[in-house]
């Protein structure tokens, strides 16, 4: 059976357009990331993310490693404390980052093709943080539907 995606959500924070964003540069968009990212993951995003696991009837050790948009190497390491201990770290998405660089959510599409060359055979965890502040969460079974 070809993967499937079971489930979708996103929110985007109020007032926190200062958080992540994009300014014009000499070369083109350049990202902007406030220092406190890893405080917003684990304060804001992880209570969103576990209610969409929840929601889904998954926690952390159902699944395979997460895909995840990796906006930035603070990013990264937020998200893999938020992942720690269930998931030890997110190496596909460091692999891609280190790659590839940022290239936007669409980095995490990137991610997910390395995973699936892998055969997992539990859920993959999809997450996209982008401006506004955004996140984009999505479940895939990489064996069809569940």
């Amino acid at each position: 059976m070809a993967p499937s995606f079971r489930a979708f959500d996103q929110k985007t924070w109020p007032d926190t357009r200062d958080m992540m964003g994009w300014e014009i540069g000499t070369t083109g968009f350049d990202l902007v990331l406030a220092r406190d990212i890893p405080t917003f993951v684990a304060r804001d995003f992880a209570p969103f993310c576990d209610s969409f696991l929840a929601a889904q009837d998954l926690r952390m050790p159902d699944l395979s490693e997460p895909a995840c948009h990796p906006g930035g190497g603070r990013v990264v390491e937020a998200l893999e404390a938020y992942f720690a201990p269930s998931i030890a770290g997110i190496p596909a998405t460091r692999d891609v980052l280190r790659q590839h660089g940022n290239m936007s959510s669409p980095t995490v599409l990137f991610v997910l093709e390395k995973l699936l060359a892998e055969k997992p055979d539990k859920p993959i965890l999809l997450t996209a943080l982008g401006p506004g502040f955004t996140a984009a969460l999505a479940i895939l079974d990489p064996q069809g539907a569940a």
